[in-house]
């Protein structure tokens, strides 16, 4: 069960980290960015909620295994939709250093973002970087509390 919080945990953050960095620079900077982010943001919403079963579900229970089976599956999508359709256009709109510079903001928001899934939580920016900051300090508190800090990546 470790190994499946340990990524409950690390897929959370990621996603709130795209949700505050990614996708509004894809949308800024490549023309068509706005749909290509609606695009993905339908299917991540979906994702968090499947983390939200695995994060509170039992390992080897067929519930866990089915949401552990739906995430790798939407996870591979949304990889495959990123890098053929999302990072083209990007490369041609940025040049390196803004490349750089997102990247680097990417790991700086996922270092703050919070270690739990809220499928409930809106996507948009404000929200992320308003409402975010507090979620994440209650996951935080609540990792310790509990024990979770532990599995945390």
């Amino acid at each position: 069960m470790r190994l499946a919080t340990t990524r409950v945990i690390a897929e959370s953050q990621h996603e709130t980290a795209e949700e505050r960095v990614f996708w509004p620079a894809v949308r800024r900077m490549v023309d068509g960015g706005d749909e290509l982010a609606v695009t993905a943001l339908g299917p991540e919403a979906d994702g968090t909620g499947l983390l939200q079963k695995i994060g509170k579900g039992d390992a080897g229970t067929e519930e866990f295994e089915q949401a552990m089976s739906e995430f790798d599956t939407a996870a591979r999508e949304h990889i495959e939709f990123e890098e053929s359709r999302v990072w083209p256009p990007l490369r041609g709109a940025a040049n390196g250093q803004q490349l750089a510079a997102i990247g680097e903001h990417l790991n700086m928001a996922k270092r703050t973002a919070p270690t739990r899934p809220h499928p409930h939580t809106p996507s948009t920016t404000g929200v992320q970087e308003t409402l975010g900051a507090a979620v994440s300090a209650v996951d935080r508190a609540r990792d310790v509390v509990t024990g979770r800090k532990k599995d945390a990546p």
